[in-house]
């Protein structure tokens, strides 16, 4: 979902979805309502079937395409589902109806139509827009980076309360690691923590933390403090799959009563 309406700020994509929006909305409000000289829904309707010999269903696709879609083109929303819409439209238009009649429009009003280069300049405007989204000031931008938020929480690293770890301390069924510098490791840490700082991860994990699937509590100073969540997502980077971050830190730890240690940086598991 992310990948449908992720685009770039490009403003020039912003013209240029303004732009064919503009352009074929026009003659979509002629299709729908009958303005500017169109037909109206019925008319277009009529023409698609009858005079083209075209199923109904296209009739409306089109009508509802030209007019409604490109309200929704102008906004940035659904811009590549619309964009490709619209350039279906035009392609089907060529082949259909104007290819017979020649490159240029009917600037004289000749009876025997309109040519295609109209149609081609559209093409020329929907196709970055498939390729590459509505640009800056989209319905679609927002989208995406509410998408692309939902798709980071749902990464976020899981959590442990100071209750569960304590028990599994007791139980020894976790390894405690600490992700501070090694001069606030040696002042005190959670019992049996080891060192594992968090820029030192990718250089040090596979040495301190030899096991992948062993069960791993990752803290830090303090809910306020980043380095545990760096690190917990590093170790699950190098494939730890069994993660998770100790938020509240030493800070909760003691201010809880509990005990900690302190001395010399513990850098590798005891065997």
């Amino acid at each position: 979902m992310q990948r449908f309406f992720a685009t770039s700020p490009s403003k020039l994509l912003t013209l240029q979805r303004v732009v064919l929006a503009t352009v074929i909305g026009a003659h979509g409000a002629q299709k729908l309502l009958g303005w500017f000289g169109g037909w109206g829904f019925d008319g277009t309707v009529h023409w698609f079937t009858q005079d083209l010999g075209a199923p109904w269903i296209v009739a409306v696709l089109v009508v509802l395409g030209d007019s409604l879609g490109m309200l929704a083109l102008a906004a940035g929303f659904l811009t590549r589902l619309v964009a490709a819409g619209a350039a279906a439209t035009m392609l089907g238009a060529i082949v259909l109806v104007h290819a017979q009649n020649g490159f240029f429009m009917n600037w004289a009003g000749a009876p025997h139509g309109e040519g295609f280069e109209l149609h081609l300049l559209a093409l020329a405007l929907a196709l970055p827009l498939i390729v590459t989204g509505g640009g800056a000031w989209s319905v679609d931008a927002i989208l995406a980076r509410r998408a692309k938020h939902k798709e980071k929480e749902s990464m976020t690293t899981k959590t442990i309360s100071r209750e569960a770890l304590h028990a599994r301390i007791g139980a020894g069924t976790i390894t405690v690691v600490e992700a501070l510098p090694a001069e606030y490791y040696r002042k005190a840490h959670l019992p049996g923590a080891l060192h594992l700082p968090h820029d030192a991860v990718d250089a040090l994990a596979w040495s301190v933390l030899p096991d992948k699937s062993a069960p791993i509590a990752v803290y830090c100073a303090s809910d306020t403090c980043e380095n545990s969540h760096v690190a917990a997502a590093s170790l699950e980077r190098l494939g730890y799959i069994d993660v998770s971050v100790y938020a509240g830190g030493k800070k909760d730890w003691t201010e809880a009563g509990l005990p900690v240690e302190s001395g010399p940086a513990a850098t590798r598991r005891a065997s």
